[in-house]
């Protein structure tokens, strides 16, 4: 199950989540989960932003930013949105699940 972060602003209900399509797009435009520990400040935007990609993509960068400043606990909220985007990351090397199909592969070298 996708891990996701919900709230209410304005009335209006988001949910945050990462698929491997935002997250594809997000690298798209440059965002490298390797880069957070190096580019904080830059990183912490761009994961928060990115987060409203899935569901949200119509919001404007001007009402994100203003989500993000109206958000408490920052560090906390920033640790989900890595470890929400770590799981996507995940997703594509995990085995497939029990009882979907499996493809057996062998190398020829």
């Amino acid at each position: 199950m996708a891990k996701k972060i919900s709230f209410t602003d304005d009335k209006i209900r988001y949910t945050l989540e990462f698929t491997r399509d935002s997250v594809k797009q997000m690298e798209k435009n440059g965002f490298s989960i390797s880069n957070v520990s190096s580019r904080i400040v830059t990183s912490y935007t761009e994961l928060f932003k990115g987060a409203f990609i899935a569901n949200h993509p119509d919001v404007e960068e001007e009402k994100i930013t203003a989500i993000f400043e109206a958000m408490p606990e920052k560090t906390k909220l920033f640790e989900k949105l890595v470890a929400m985007y770590a799981d996507v990351i995940n997703t594509l090397t995990a085995d497939p699940e029990e009882g979907s199909k499996k493809i057996v592969w062998k190398a020829d070298w």
